[in-house]
C-alpha cells in the first residue's frame, strides 16, 4: 500500500493504546450470548427503540444463521459492547439489511457481490463515559470481517441521525430511504461503500481499523480461539487532525 507516513495524531494513538486493554470474544458459549442479549435489550430500551418481539433473554433468526458472527468486547473482564456481523452473499442471503432492503440488495447479490452487514451494535453507556474508545474498537471488528471475507461492499443500517458518523469515518453514503425494522420503533436507512474504494483511506486516516490476517482468522474462522486480545495495526503512523474523541462518539442503540 502506498501512503505517506507521518506522525500519528493524538486521537489515533489513543485508539491504538486502548486496544491493549481490549479483548474480543466470539459469543459461541451460551452464557456469553445471554449477557449480550441483556446488553442489547438494555440499550434499545434505554433508547425507547423497542416495539414488539424484542426480549432480554434471546436473540433472533439472524443470530443463528451460519453466516453470522456475534462478538462481545471486554475491558477488564467485563462486557462493554457487542456487535453482530452477517456476511451476505449468494451462498447465504440471510442478513438483517437484506430483509429490510431486498429490492436494493437482491439484484446486487444475484450479480455475485458479497456484503458485510453489521447489526445489533450496542454499548454499555456507563462504560463509554469512561472509555469512549469502545465505539471505535467495536467497529474494528466490522473492518476485519470485511477484509477477511473479501467483501465487495460494506453496509451500515442505522438511524439517519447516525449517518454523519459513518460518512466521516468510513466514507459510507446513504442509498435508501428510512424504513422500519421488525421489533424496533425507529426507522433506519442503509449506507454503503465499496471496500476497494475506501479501505486505504480509512486505514491511512484511522490506523486502528487496520488488522493482520492472523487476527482476522482467529476471530472469524471456526475452530480457532474465540477470545483474542485486540492487536496493534500494521500501519503504525498516519496523519489526522485531532478531533475530541468524546464529541465524535454517538449514543449508539438500534441497528448499527
Amino acid at each position: 500500500m502506498n501512503m505517506q507516513i507521518r506522525k500519528i495524531s493524538a486521537f489515533s494513538q489513543r485508539l491504538l493504546d486502548f486496544l491493549d486493554i481490549v479483548e474480543y470474544r466470539r459469543a459461541d458459549a451460551e452464557e456469553d450470548r445471554e449477557a449480550i442479549y441483556r446488553l442489547r435489550y438494555d440499550a434499545y430500551k434505554r433508547d425507547n427503540n423497542i416495539s414488539t418481539g424484542f426480549t432480554a433473554t434471546s436473540g433472533d433468526f439472524y443470530d443463528e444463521s451460519a453466516n453470522c458472527h456475534v462478538f462481545g468486547l471486554y475491558v477488564g473482564g467485563s462486557l462493554v459492547s457487542s456487535i453482530r456481523v452477517n456476511i451476505c452473499s449468494a451462498e447465504n442471503r440471510i442478513s438483517p439489511t437484506n430483509s429490510i432492503f431486498p429490492d436494493i440488495l437482491e439484484p446486487m447479490i444475484q450479480k455475485g457481490l458479497v456484503f458485510v452487514d453489521p447489526s445489533r451494535f450496542v454499548v454499555d453507556r456507563e462504560a463509554t463515559k469512561h472509555d469512549p474508545e469502545i465505539v471505535y474498537a467495536t467497529l474494528r471488528l466490522v473492518t476485519m470481517a470485511a477484509v477477511y471475507f473479501k467483501v465487495d461492499y460494506c453496509l451500515a443500517t442505522v438511524r439517519p441521525e447516525h449517518n454523519a458518523f459513518y460518512k466521516k469515518y468510513f466514507l459510507l453514503q446513504p442509498i435508501s430511504e428510512p424504513r422500519l425494522y421488525p421489533s424496533l420503533a425507529k426507522p433506519v436507512n442503509m449506507l454503503a461503500a465499496r471496500l476497494a474504494g475506501v479501505r486505504d483511506w480509512v486505514v491511512a486516516n484511522y490506523p486502528v481499523f487496520d488488522s493482520h490476517y492472523i487476527e482476522q482468522r482467529m476471530l472469524f474462522h471456526a475452530g480457532h480461539w474465540p477470545t483474542l486480545p485486540a492487536r496493534n495495526t500494521s500501519f503504525p503512523e498516519a496523519l489526522l487532525k485531532d478531533p475530541h474523541i468524546g464529541s465524535n462518539s454517538p449514543n449508539f442503540a438500534g441497528i448499527q
